[in-house]
Protein backbone atom coordinates (compact mmCIF):
# COMPACT_ATOMS: atom_id res chain seq x y z
CA UNK A 1 0.00 0.00 0.00
CA UNK A 2 2.99 2.40 0.67
CA UNK A 3 4.53 1.81 -2.41
CA UNK A 4 1.21 2.75 -4.37
CA UNK A 5 0.65 6.00 -1.91
CA UNK A 6 4.48 6.74 -3.08
CA UNK A 7 3.29 6.07 -7.43
CA UNK A 8 0.93 8.59 -6.90
CA UNK A 9 2.53 10.95 -5.72
CA UNK A 10 5.35 10.74 -8.41
CA UNK A 11 2.81 10.40 -11.29
CA UNK A 12 0.18 13.06 -10.14
CA UNK A 13 2.29 15.95 -11.27
CA UNK A 14 1.99 14.16 -14.62
CA UNK A 15 -1.58 13.79 -14.81
CA UNK A 16 -2.30 17.36 -13.73
CA UNK A 17 -0.37 18.66 -16.03
CA UNK A 18 -2.05 16.81 -19.20
CA UNK A 19 -5.63 17.98 -17.33
CA UNK A 20 -4.66 21.28 -17.28
CA UNK A 21 -3.25 21.54 -20.66
CA UNK A 22 -5.91 22.73 -22.43
CA UNK A 23 -6.63 24.87 -20.04
CA UNK A 24 -3.22 26.98 -21.31
CA UNK A 25 -4.15 26.93 -24.56
CA UNK A 26 -7.47 28.58 -24.21
CA UNK A 27 -5.48 31.29 -21.99
CA UNK A 28 -2.75 31.52 -24.05
CA UNK A 29 -4.89 32.25 -27.20
CA UNK A 30 -6.67 34.40 -25.14
CA UNK A 31 -3.95 36.67 -24.20
CA UNK A 32 -4.78 36.01 -20.05
CA UNK A 33 -1.10 36.34 -19.50
CA UNK A 34 -2.10 37.24 -15.71
CA UNK A 35 -4.18 34.46 -15.34
CA UNK A 36 -1.85 32.53 -16.80
CA UNK A 37 0.84 33.24 -14.71
CA UNK A 38 -1.36 32.30 -11.43
CA UNK A 39 -2.38 29.15 -12.97
CA UNK A 40 0.53 28.09 -13.57
CA UNK A 41 2.50 28.95 -10.20
CA UNK A 42 -0.50 27.44 -8.20
CA UNK A 43 0.22 24.13 -10.38
CA UNK A 44 3.45 24.38 -9.79
CA UNK A 45 2.53 24.87 -5.98
CA UNK A 46 0.73 22.04 -5.93
CA UNK A 47 2.92 19.86 -7.93
CA UNK A 48 5.76 20.66 -5.61
CA UNK A 49 3.52 19.81 -2.56
CA UNK A 50 2.73 16.42 -4.56
CA UNK A 51 6.50 15.69 -4.96
CA UNK A 52 7.22 16.59 -1.50
CA UNK A 53 4.00 13.88 -0.32
CA UNK A 54 6.02 11.34 -2.36
CA UNK A 55 9.49 11.81 -0.99
CA UNK A 56 8.10 11.79 2.33
CA UNK A 57 6.29 8.28 1.77
CA UNK A 58 9.79 7.13 0.19
CA UNK A 59 12.06 8.77 3.44
CA UNK A 60 9.40 6.37 5.65
CA UNK A 61 10.45 3.24 3.80
CA UNK A 62 14.16 4.39 4.53
CA UNK A 63 13.27 4.29 7.85
CA UNK A 64 13.73 8.37 8.44
CA UNK A 65 12.12 9.21 11.91
CA UNK A 66 8.46 10.45 11.06
CA UNK A 67 8.90 13.02 13.62
CA UNK A 68 11.73 14.98 11.46
CA UNK A 69 9.65 14.40 8.55
CA UNK A 70 6.37 15.79 10.28
CA UNK A 71 8.46 19.20 11.49
CA UNK A 72 10.21 20.46 7.87
CA UNK A 73 8.59 18.52 5.16
CA UNK A 74 4.67 18.53 6.15
CA UNK A 75 4.12 22.19 6.35
CA UNK A 76 5.63 22.68 2.70
CA UNK A 77 3.33 20.22 1.97
CA UNK A 78 0.71 21.78 3.62
CA UNK A 79 1.62 25.13 1.94
CA UNK A 80 2.14 23.80 -1.77
CA UNK A 81 -1.15 21.85 -2.01
CA UNK A 82 -3.56 24.01 -0.34
CA UNK A 83 -2.11 27.35 -1.47
CA UNK A 84 -1.40 26.13 -5.55
CA UNK A 85 -5.40 24.95 -4.89
CA UNK A 86 -6.70 28.12 -3.71
CA UNK A 87 -4.93 30.15 -6.62
CA UNK A 88 -5.24 27.84 -9.12
CA UNK A 89 -9.05 27.67 -7.76
CA UNK A 90 -9.77 31.82 -7.58
CA UNK A 91 -7.99 32.31 -10.96
CA UNK A 92 -10.31 29.62 -12.53
CA UNK A 93 -13.23 31.14 -11.18
CA UNK A 94 -12.19 34.75 -11.99
CA UNK A 95 -11.85 33.39 -15.93
CA UNK A 96 -14.94 31.59 -16.17
CA UNK A 97 -17.23 33.59 -14.73
CA UNK A 98 -16.01 37.32 -15.01
CA UNK A 99 -13.43 37.58 -17.81
CA UNK A 100 -14.91 35.65 -20.64
CA UNK A 101 -17.72 36.64 -20.23
CA UNK A 102 -17.29 39.77 -20.60
CA UNK A 103 -15.07 38.98 -23.74
CA UNK A 104 -18.29 37.48 -25.08
CA UNK A 105 -19.97 40.34 -24.34
CA UNK A 106 -17.37 42.56 -26.23
CA UNK A 107 -17.65 40.75 -29.02
CA UNK A 108 -21.24 40.58 -29.72
CA UNK A 109 -21.41 44.62 -29.34
CA UNK A 110 -18.29 45.18 -31.71
CA UNK A 111 -19.69 42.95 -33.65
CA UNK A 112 -22.86 45.23 -33.91
CA UNK A 113 -21.22 48.75 -33.84
CA UNK A 114 -19.02 47.46 -36.86
CA UNK A 115 -21.79 46.70 -39.13
CA UNK A 116 -23.72 49.89 -37.81
CA UNK A 117 -20.57 52.03 -38.77
CA UNK A 118 -19.70 49.88 -42.35
CA UNK A 119 -16.85 49.37 -40.76
CA UNK A 120 -14.90 45.50 -41.99
CA UNK A 121 -14.44 43.10 -39.23
CA UNK A 122 -11.26 41.02 -40.40
CA UNK A 123 -10.73 37.51 -40.07
CA UNK A 124 -7.14 36.99 -39.09
CA UNK A 125 -7.09 33.91 -40.98
CA UNK A 126 -7.45 35.84 -44.71
CA UNK A 127 -4.91 37.69 -46.30
CA UNK A 128 -5.21 41.26 -47.65
CA UNK A 129 -3.70 43.41 -50.21
CA UNK A 130 -3.18 46.97 -49.02
CA UNK A 131 -2.12 48.21 -52.01
CA UNK A 132 -5.53 48.33 -52.98
CA UNK A 133 -6.93 50.93 -50.80
CA UNK A 134 -6.08 54.38 -50.97
CA UNK A 135 -6.24 55.07 -47.40
CA UNK A 136 -6.48 52.06 -44.98
CA UNK A 137 -6.68 52.50 -40.93
CA UNK A 138 -6.45 48.74 -39.46
CA UNK A 139 -7.26 48.47 -35.49
CA UNK A 140 -6.39 45.30 -33.41
CA UNK A 141 -8.15 45.99 -29.76
CA UNK A 142 -7.90 43.14 -27.46
CA UNK A 143 -11.71 42.40 -26.31
CA UNK A 144 -10.90 41.81 -22.43
CA UNK A 145 -9.06 44.78 -21.92
CA UNK A 146 -11.01 48.11 -20.78
CA UNK A 147 -8.41 50.39 -22.28
CA UNK A 148 -9.11 49.30 -25.33
CA UNK A 149 -12.56 49.02 -25.48
CA UNK A 150 -13.18 52.31 -24.36
CA UNK A 151 -10.75 53.69 -27.06
CA UNK A 152 -12.31 52.20 -29.74
CA UNK A 153 -15.83 53.17 -28.86
CA UNK A 154 -14.27 56.75 -28.15
CA UNK A 155 -12.62 55.96 -32.13
CA UNK A 156 -16.15 54.90 -32.93
CA UNK A 157 -17.88 58.05 -31.69
CA UNK A 158 -15.44 60.47 -33.21
CA UNK A 159 -14.17 59.59 -36.80
CA UNK A 160 -14.93 61.32 -39.15
CA UNK A 161 -12.69 60.57 -41.96
CA UNK A 162 -15.12 58.66 -44.47
CA UNK A 163 -13.09 58.40 -47.58
CA UNK A 164 -10.96 56.41 -45.16
CA UNK A 165 -11.24 52.39 -45.37
CA UNK A 166 -11.52 50.56 -41.28
CA UNK A 167 -10.66 47.49 -40.55
CA UNK A 168 -10.36 46.01 -37.18
CA UNK A 169 -9.44 42.87 -36.00
CA UNK A 170 -9.85 40.76 -32.77
CA UNK A 171 -5.72 40.01 -31.19
CA UNK A 172 -7.73 37.46 -28.97
CA UNK A 173 -8.32 35.54 -32.31
CA UNK A 174 -4.61 35.84 -33.37
CA UNK A 175 -2.39 32.34 -32.25
CA UNK A 176 0.50 33.68 -34.35
CA UNK A 177 2.01 36.87 -35.33
CA UNK A 178 2.45 35.85 -38.69
CA UNK A 179 -1.54 36.02 -39.07
CA UNK A 180 -1.82 39.60 -38.49
CA UNK A 181 1.53 40.09 -41.05
CA UNK A 182 -0.36 38.50 -43.82
CA UNK A 183 -2.83 41.43 -43.94
CA UNK A 184 -1.19 43.62 -41.30
CA UNK A 185 2.48 44.29 -43.47
CA UNK A 186 4.91 46.09 -41.03
CA UNK A 187 3.65 44.88 -38.27
CA UNK A 188 6.61 43.02 -35.59
CA UNK A 189 4.92 42.57 -32.88
CA UNK A 190 1.10 41.58 -31.42
CA UNK A 191 1.81 42.86 -28.18
CA UNK A 192 1.05 45.34 -26.36
CA UNK A 193 -2.67 46.48 -27.84
CA UNK A 194 -4.18 48.26 -29.65
CA UNK A 195 -2.25 47.82 -32.49
CA UNK A 196 -2.86 50.68 -35.20
CA UNK A 197 -1.51 50.91 -38.45
CA UNK A 198 -2.03 53.61 -40.91
CA UNK A 199 -1.35 53.00 -44.90
CA UNK A 200 -1.61 55.32 -47.86
CA UNK A 201 -1.53 53.69 -51.74
CA UNK A 202 -0.17 50.19 -50.15
CA UNK A 203 2.88 51.93 -48.05
CA UNK A 204 2.65 51.74 -44.23
CA UNK A 205 2.77 55.60 -42.82
CA UNK A 206 2.12 54.89 -39.25
CA UNK A 207 2.23 52.04 -37.00
CA UNK A 208 1.25 52.18 -33.48
CA UNK A 209 1.28 50.19 -30.55
CA UNK A 210 -0.26 50.10 -26.76
CA UNK A 211 -0.14 53.87 -25.20
CA UNK A 212 0.43 55.39 -28.45
CA UNK A 213 -1.97 53.73 -30.22
CA UNK A 214 -4.83 54.56 -27.08
CA UNK A 215 -3.85 58.29 -27.32
CA UNK A 216 -4.21 58.30 -31.27
CA UNK A 217 -7.80 56.70 -31.00
CA UNK A 218 -9.23 58.55 -28.06
CA UNK A 219 -8.08 61.95 -30.13
CA UNK A 220 -8.40 61.08 -33.62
Amino acid sequence: MTILFVCIGFLAPAIMAVGFSGVFKRLHKARQDFLLIGIVCGIYLMLGGLLLTGLSLFLVLLGVPSALLDSWILPLVTFGLYGGTAIVGCCCLYLFLIRLPVIAMNRRRQRRELVRLGWLLRNPKDTLDVSEFKHLLIVGITLWSSQDMSAMKTLQRHFQQEDWSVQVFFVDDVSRLADIQSFNPGVDAAWPTPILTEYQDGVLVQLLYGENALKWMKHA
